[in-house]
């Protein structure tokens, strides 16, 4: 096929059209291409911090409907082969996998990508440190992931209890308690310092407002992590924004637009901008279907 049948454009599709903004040339397309596979790689490896947030945010919600479920039957965990307790624990389990998974994933990522002497790899090193020090949660989930593989689910109990807000209202409340004596007795590999802790606790002791502390932790490391990473990207963002720029009086979804041939042999490829990644990078928020001039 000859080289005059291949086109190459920014373009945007307001379906079932798709608008012609300007021509390339190929190493224009394959320039913006490069950026656009560059910065989905990145967003691939963002996505394990975002399985700890779906995984955190299942379990709060999930909690919140039993606690609904509970103020229009006080009975209903009392019922026969009630799946309440292993729902929760199963979601727990889910988010303790996802916050290794996201640690692990990180750590390796960034020591192959930068190196083990880089900027990058010691700021996760000192971030993760720290949490570990400063905070008993993460310690202490960190280490209940590894107990999970090991023993299975942690005993425990769940309770709900009730108590008045400012307006007089009642809320109901719903806790998961783990075993302390259980848990020293199950596993021996808790380390010196989290198993003084565990020492110190109560003997039943609430897992939520931990699991709520070690996602807090994570977050924080996520985002100053990802602002150090972002700096190495801005000239693949900087420049695909500059180019989206070009498409906003016309609206829809920008893309680019391969075409080779013509009449009904015509072949098209699109590539899509990886938008959100390149709103986090500039610091600019776009709407992909914008009209006008984008948000700031």
């Amino acid at each position: 096929m000859s080289e005059e049948q291949t086109t190459y454009q920014l373009a945007s599709i307001n379906s079932p059209n798709i608008t012609g903004i300007k021509g390339l040339s190929f190493a224009e397309f394959t320039m913006y291409e490069d950026y656009i596979n560059t910065l989905l790689r990145l967003t691939q490896d963002e996505r394990f911090f975002d399985l700890v947030t779906l995984n955190h945010t299942d379990l709060k919600a999930r909690i919140n409907e039993y606690i609904n479920e509970y103020d229009k039957n006080p009975n209903i965990f009392l019922a026969e082969g009630n799946p309440v307790y292993l729902n929760i624990n199963r979601l727990i389990l889910n988010f303790l996998s996802s916050l290794r998974t996201f640690l692990d994933h990180t750590e390796t990522r960034l020591k192959r990508q930068y190196g083990q002497d880089s900027e990058e790899f010691k700021i996760f090193k000192v971030l993760t440190n720290n949490a570990f020090d400063e905070s008993f949660g993460y310690r202490f989930l960190y280490k209940l992931r590894n107990y999970s593989q090991h023993c299975g689910l942690p005993s425990g109990a769940m309770n709900t209890y009730s108590t008045g807000n400012e307006k007089g209202e009642t809320v109901n409340t719903l806790s998961l308690f783990l075993v302390r004596d259980d848990l020293l007795k199950n596993y021996d590999s808790w380390g010196e310092k989290v198993k003084e802790e565990l020492k110190n606790q109560p003997d039943y002791f609430d897992i939520m407002p931990l699991v709520d502390e070690m996602f807090e932790q994570l977050k924080t490391i996520n985002l100053k992590i990802n602002s150090k990473v972002y700096l190495k990207f801005q000239l693949e963002a900087n420049s695909l924004m500059n180019l989206l720029w070009e498409t906003e009086k016309v609206g829809g979804i920008p893309c680019l637009l391969k075409t080779v041939g013509i009449g009904k042999g015509l072949k098209l490829t699109v590539i899509h901008f990886p938008f959100e990644t390149i709103s986090k990078i500039t610091g600019v928020f776009m709407d992909v279907q914008f009209i006008g001039e984008p948000k700031l």
